[in-house]
């Protein structure tokens, strides 16, 4: 029992290790700009869909106009 769980154990530590090299080589400075768009032609338009989909009001305050909600963004 303790053997296959020192196993399994081992296979999670790996994968981290496999997971931060990856993401070090894709966000690499040298490798990734985030002020780049992904566009192939700089002069074309990018376009963005944004959706929000509403769960609830949380508080409204009418005397500063202020509307706290909560809710999900899907980009």
């Amino acid at each position: 029992m303790y053997i296959f769980l020192l196993f399994n154990l081992f296979k999670i530590i790996l994968g981290g290790e496999h997971q931060r090299r990856l993401l070090k080589y894709l966000l690499d400075e040298n490798n990734h700009n985030p002020l780049e768009r992904p566009v192939y032609n700089d002069s074309h338009s990018l376009t963005v869909t944004m959706n929000m989909a509403l769960q609830q009001i949380i508080d409204f305050d009418e005397k500063n106009e202020i509307l706290a909600v909560s809710g999900w963004l899907v980009l």
